[in-house]
């Protein structure tokens, strides 16, 4: 039996997502380029595949990726001597994203009128600013942009958490 072309689509993201994530970890020169580059392509992937946003494999991969991406930059950034406040405030975000991801699928596993999974800014969604990554990398601000990231994760989450116990 053959999984169909978006799992197969699903397991190349989180490839790719996890590549990105241990170049990062490494924290050396070139590899966090490279890292950068590797996952907006991961993204790009992800977004071109035709998977619907919401479903169980998307939603598990996103997961995983998005938590592997901060525990990665983190690594990498206590490597270059930032500090271990860096791992601990990965810890935290990448357990609130696979709360968040726990409480979406939930969510729209019992209701029909679940909130959307990814929350939108007129064409934007709050996801987009990932593909900003590459450049902000590149141009030398891999540290403001994973404090600002795991700041608008744990903001995010908290919202979505206190729109479903408002709900509820």
């Amino acid at each position: 039996m053959t999984s169909p072309p978006a799992d197969r689509l699903g397991i190349l993201v989180l490839g790719l997502a996890l590549i990105a994530a241990g170049l990062f970890a490494f924290g050396l020169g070139a590899a966090v380029h490279w890292a950068a580059g590797i996952f907006m392509v991961s993204r790009l992937v992800r977004r071109v595949s035709g998977t619907r946003p919401g479903r169980r494999m998307d939603a598990l991969t996103g997961m995983i990726s998005y938590a592997a991406l901060f525990l990665g930059i983190a690594v990498g950034l206590w490597r270059s001597g930032v500090g271990g406040w860096t791992i601990a405030l990965a810890v935290v975000v990448a357990l609130a994203i696979a709360l968040d991801t726990a409480l979406r699928l939930r969510s729209e596993a019992v209701r029909r009128d679940a909130p959307p999974s990814r929350l939108r800014l007129a064409p934007f969604g709050l996801e987009d600013g990932v593909y900003l990554i590459g450049p902000i990398v590149w141009l030398g601000g891999l540290f403001p942009f994973f404090v600002v990231c795991c700041l608008r994760t744990l903001l995010f989450f908290t919202v979505r958490v206190s729109i479903h116990v408002f709900q509820s």
